[in-house]
């Protein structure tokens, strides 16, 4: 059986599935943050048995893929994770509408992982651009989580970044535009730019937007489009084993339960 609370997270109404597992199970919660150089649109994260495959480097990507890494939306990719087994969800960002984690952002989510599933996957579009993403293209070891002690934690810098090879780069069509100052004329038309009909592949260049069309109106803190320059983490996500959910939720069933006792005398 599944429970699904709401709570508020940095100004975001989340919903946490709780899992009723009959074997063992961890719950880690995973916190994600901009390094305040660009925007995210929200995170797909997903914790397997290494079965699971989010992009292989040098493929198309899939259509699920594409999604999120034109448009943001993370639920194709939950959906493909958990019919391979995963525990995943996405975690949501900083604003209600759209929900994305701004520059500098932060917001956390916590997962119920089973034993088995120690391998982490995650991935996320990065703002402004029309197909760029941050994700591991091999799983990342987590299983050192699983049954530790609470307040255990990881850390994964994130230091690089993918072309999902899908559309041409052009700030016309680049969604999160305002993030970073973009004013080109048709910003934000999220998957309405023009094919590229390529391969994922790392973005090696030092100033990545420099090569985008339609950049006549770039202004962020200064620099333009052929002087920015990314350095240091673009973004941390923090894995840490926390109280499971299921102990809340008894609490908060043991306090409903005494409301009506008292009610009924």
């Amino acid at each position: 059986m599944n429970y699904t609370l709401s709570k508020l997270l940095g100004g975001t109404l989340m919903s946490v599935v709780i899992a009723g597992n009959a074997h063992a199970v961890t719950s880690i919660r995973v916190e994600f943050t901009s390094g305040g150089q660009v925007g995210f649109a929200p995170l797909f994260g997903a914790f397997h048995d290494g079965s699971y495959d989010t992009f292989n480097a040098g493929s198309a990507a899939s259509a699920n893929l594409e999604t999120l890494a034109e448009s943001g939306g993370p639920g194709g990719l939950v959906t493909d994770a958990s019919n391979a087994g995963a525990d995943s969800m996405p975690v949501f960002g900083n604003n209600p509408s759209p929900p994305i984690f701004t520059v500098g952002g932060s917001n956390s989510a916590v997962f119920t992982v089973a034993d088995g599933n120690g391998m982490f996957s995650y991935a996320a579009m990065i703002l402004p651009s029309n197909d760029w993403f941050v994700g591991n293209d091999s799983a990342f070891d987590a299983s050192s989580l699983l049954g530790a002690s609470i307040g255990t934690s990881l850390n994964i810098g994130i230091t690089t970044f993918w072309d999902a090879g899908t559309e041409l780069e052009d700030f016309a069509f680049s969604p999160g535009n305002g993030l970073l100052g973009v004013t080109a004329a048709g910003t934000d038309a999220a998957d309405a730019g023009a094919d590229q009909n390529g391969v994922i592949s790392l973005v090696t260049a030092t100033n990545p937007f420099s090569t985008f069309l339609n950049a006549d109106g770039f202004d962020s803190m200064g620099a333009d489009e052929n002087t920015f320059e990314f350095s240091g983490n673009l973004a941390t996500i923090t894995l840490t084993v926390v109280p499971e959910p299921s102990t809340s939720l008894l609490g908060i069933l043991a306090g409903a339960s005494m409301l009506l006792r008292r009610r009924r005398k």
